[in-house]
């Protein structure tokens, strides 16, 4: 019967590792109002996912980009209360004239 043996230095790197995030990894723990859920971030991603799944993805580079980019948009919008259509047709519009596209966060300063 052979013997499993531990390579110690891995088992003590990722010792240090669970060490090193402990912080990062229970914050919901020690902070209220933040939710040991990713929920907010999986839902947001829930339109992009089911929309590759029934599309079969695309077949290039430069089409993945485009696609999640639209999706970045379209979500950043909508928790902006902004109008995603209108944003894309004026962004796709700067892009032909060769102009700067409008910002899609605005910052104030």
């Amino acid at each position: 019967m052979a013997t499993v043996t531990v390579n110690e230095t891995t088992f003590q790197f990722n010792g240090r590792r669970l060490i090193n995030l402990n912080y990062s990894l229970f914050v919901f723990a020690e902070t209220e109002g933040i939710s040991p859920m990713n929920n907010a971030g999986e839902q947001s991603l829930r339109r992009a996912v089911i929309f590759r799944k029934l599309s079969f993805a695309t077949e290039s580079g430069s089409g993945s980009e485009v696609i999640a980019t639209t999706f970045s948009v379209v979500e950043a919008s909508r928790r902006l209360g902004r109008d995603a259509q209108s944003y894309l047709r004026e962004a796709v519009d700067a892009y032909f004239r060769k102009r700067t596209a409008p910002k899609l966060i605005i910052r104030n300063p």
